[in-house]
Parts: structure tokens; C-alpha cells; sequence
């Protein structure tokens, strides 16, 4: 770590971070720290070594690549096993210059007496690891500095890091990355559908939290990094509330110049989220081609109007409105104990600015998600995905769409005609 450490940094570091994993970084300071877990990767991980070689060379010689290889103990023979291979090979790219002309590192948290703990052992804890540790490689005299998230099994683009690094030369709000996922089945577009469509939903309603939820796309400064706390634990979901911290400090934005292509493979590593729900799509376990209502996102865009209205922050008033908008939206508030956190927000406040902001925490992107799924359990029931899409599409004024009107599934070639324009408007 550099001379001048941040008194916020040092104070995380000391009571915070992750004490049992460690790297020794002897005075190499980078502005970029990509940090990747790695549990059973040792095939992809020479694929996005190669794409992040593609990178221009200034790019790479500002950043580091840091590994967090983990499993539990509890974890089969077999992941234990190709986890010791991906250590080897780690270290052999580590030791010497190597073919991909990368900076590369790795922390161990696989082999005996390193494995991650039962009950933390997953996806949050091993990137907590290594962004705890990305705090050890910045010179923090210098501005532009950056953790970026990514996984294993992902590639990304020719102008993946220079363009990370711009947007901290004058940035320090976090940021997520785009990204599309290689359309190589039926599932994944499914998903991806629906990954955007209910982004799309929050858009439309002027959600604070209309961003995408997806781990491998997240950047954050390291100053906010430490702000908000570190990364949490969780198994599954880390992204999700390490984004939704974020975004009570500040607007999450978009680094919509460069994509990060995610894996579209079936897989047991977290509990939800692409690998589970390709899973599901082809044990048929449901209907994967439904979605919210749309009619779900006006109720909300109609609450936020009023909740987040100056002028108004009487609770009953806005109760009011809620009923007559809409009689589940009404209920919901009330099981929340909406009237007494509004209250309670106005007696603690000293300024507007403070109101608006304990506001934002309060209904924040958890108990948004809570409201639309109390919604589709009260009402307003889930609707064939593309009769969702067309409604959604028609709330934009989008009228320059061929849309599908037939109540089956379209075509896969239709189905991706929608993908690309909602990975135009997310």
C-alpha cells in the first residue's frame, strides 16, 4: 500500500477486512484491481485471460488481475482437486512474465486450512476476500483508482479496461458495466429477457435503483468501497445488496461504452441467479415465459410520483393516494408500517436534502422488489412474457417495434429481435 492511506481505508482495513487471506503486495500499485473468484474454473480461466490481453497495453499495465480461488471443505474431491491445478497454474503465470502479458495474482482459499468456512462458503465471501485485498495495491495519492468485479467464465471486450479507467479519471460513483450474454441456447435468452424487463419496469417508474443486478459487471472506488461497508457474504444476492448500499450513497451509473459477456452455462456454484435458472428452464420446473404485470410498474411509478414529492410528506395524504391508486399497493404500505417510518424520517431530519435521502433508504431496492411481488400475489397477476413486453414497449411510445400478437411463444429469431432492442433501452 502507498505512503498516504485514507483514514477511511485504514479504518476498514483494521476492523473490517478479512483477516485470514491475505496477499503481499511489495510496492506495486496498479488503478485498476479486477478481482475474480474462481471455484472449479481452471478450463475458462485462459479464456479470460486472452480476452483481457486484448486490452490495450497502457490498460493493463495499470491493473491487476487477482484471483480469490475458493471452496469449503465440505466440497467434493473433484472441485478440491481442479482447484489445486488452478493454483498451480496461477502461480506459474504469477512468477514470470507470462503469454498473456497480464499482471496476475491470486489469493488461496482452497487448500487445507484456507477453505472458506461452511456457513459463508460462496460467491460474496470470496469476492469480500479479494476486494478487501484490492485495497492493498492503490497509490492512493493518485485519483482514477477502481475495483472492478468479474467472473471466471466470462470474456469482455478490446476496450474493457481503458474504458473502466476513463470513467474514474472523473468518476468515483459505482458504476455497473453492460453486458449480453452469448445467445448460444433458448434458456438464456429467456432469462436475459427477464433480467432487463423488470429493469426496464423500474425505468419506466423513476426507480433510484434501476440498474442492473449482475456481479461480474460491478466497479466501485475503493473509497466507496470502504463507505458502504465491503461486500457482503451472502452465498447468492451479493451483487444485489452490495449495489443497493451503493446506490443509498449515490446514483449508480452505467459504463455503457464496453460489454462484459457472462457465461450461459447451467451450474451449482450459487443457490439463484443465470446458472440456477438455466437449471430450471430445462427441468421445466415452471413457466419460464411469463412475467411481471406491467400494469405492476405504473403502481409504482404513480407511488414514487407522490412519495418522492417535496411537497408532500404527509403520511396520511400519501396513503390516501395509495388507495386510490390501487387497493394492494394501500395494503402493502400499511403491513410495512409506512406511517410511522415516514414520521419517524421527518422528526430525525434537519434538512430537505436529509427527508429526501432517508426517503430513498427507506424504500429502497429490497422493498421495491417486495411491492412488485406483493403486487403479483394481490391483483396483478403474471402475464405471457411477450404480452408483458408489447405493454411495456407501448408505456415507452415505443411504436416502431413489429411486435408478436400471437398468444404463443414466438420464434427464437423474434425472441431476439426483443432482446436486443431492451438491451438498447436498459
Amino acid at each position: 500500500m502507498s505512503d498516504f492511506i485514507p483514514k477511511q481505508v485504514e479504518q476498514y482495513l483494521n476492523n473490517r477486512a478479512e483477516k485470514k487471506w491475505l496477499v503481499e503486495n511489495k510496492g506495486n500499485y496498479f488503478r485498476t484491481v479486477i478481482v475474480v473468484p474462481a471455484i472449479k474454473e481452471h478450463d475458462n480461466i485462459p479464456k479470460l485471460l486472452t480476452s483481457l490481453s486484448k486490452n490495450e497495453p497502457a490498460a493493463i499495465r495499470n491493473t491487476s488481475i487477482l484471483f480469490v480461488v475458493n471452496n469449503s471443505d465440505e466440497k467434493s474431491k473433484e472441485v478440491i482437486d481442479e482447484n489445486i491445478l488452478t493454483i498451480e497454474l496461477l502461480l506459474k503465470l504469477k512468477s514470470k512474465p507470462n503469454q498473456y502479458g497480464l499482471n496476475i495474482d491470486f489469493i488461496d482459499a482452497a487448500s487445507e486450512n484456507k477453505c472458506l468456512p461452511r456457513k459463508y462458503a460462496g460467491v460474496g465471501l470470496a469476492r469480500k476476500i479479494g476486494m478487501d485485498q484490492a485495497l492493498y495495491y492503490f497509490d492512493y495519492s493518485k485519483k482514477g483508482n477502481a475495483i472492478v468485479c468479474l467472473d471466471a467464465d466470462c470474456e469482455v471486450d478490446a476496450n474493457y479496461l481503458t474504458e473502466i479507467q476513463k470513467y474514474y479519471d472523473d468518476n468515483n460513483h459505482t458504476a455497473v458495466i453492460k453486458y449480453e450474454h452469448k445467445l448460444d441456447n433458448e434458456a438464456i435468452i429467456n432469462y436475459e429477457i427477464f433480467l432487463r424487463y423488470y429493469v426496464l419496469g423500474l425505468k419506466f417508474a423513476k426507480s433510484s435503483y434501476a440498474y442492473h443486478s449482475i456481479g461480474s459487471c460491478i466497479t466501485v472506488s475503493p473509497i466507496t468501497y470502504t463507505k458502504i461497508g465491503g461486500m457482503n457474504k451472502k452465498k447468492a444476492g451479493e451483487d444485489f445488496y452490495f449495489l443497493e448500499k451503493a446506490a443509498k450513497q449515490g446514483k449508480i451509473n452505467s459504463i455503457n461504452t464496453t460489454t462484459v459477456y457472462p457465461s450461459s452455462r447451467k451450474s451449482w456454484r450459487v443457490p439463484f441467479g443465470t446458472g440456477q435458472r438455466i437449471t430450471r428452464y430445462y427441468e421445466k420446473v415452471r413457466d419460464e415465459y411469463i412475467l411481471y404485470n406491467a400494469d405492476s410498474f405504473v403502481v409504482l411509478k404513480e407511488i414514487l410520483e407522490e412519495y418522492n414529492n417535496e411537497k408532500t410528506n404527509d403520511p396520511s395524504e400519501i396513503l390516501n393516494s395509495a388507495k386510490s391508486i390501487s387497493k394492494a399497493l394501500y395494503d402493502f404500505l400499511i403491513n410495512n408500517q409506512f406511517e410511522s417510518a415516514l414520521n419517524k424520517i421527518i422528526e430525525n431530519a434537519a434538512t430537505v436534502e436529509q427527508v429526501n435521502h432517508q426517503k430513498k433508504i427507506w424504500f429502497d431496492a429490497f422493498k421495491t422488489m417486495k411491492l412488485i411481488h406483493y403486487l403479483r400475489d394481490n391483483g396483478y397477476t403474471e402475464e405471457p412474457m411477450f404480452t408483458s413486453l408489447n405493454r411495456i414497449f407501448d408505456l415507452y411510445g415505443i411504436n416502431d417495434f413489429n411486435k408478436y400478437i400471437l398468444n404463443d411463444i414466438p420464434p427464437v429469431e423474434k425472441q431476439i429481435e426483443y432482446l436486443d432492442l431492451m438491451r438498447v433501452l436498459t
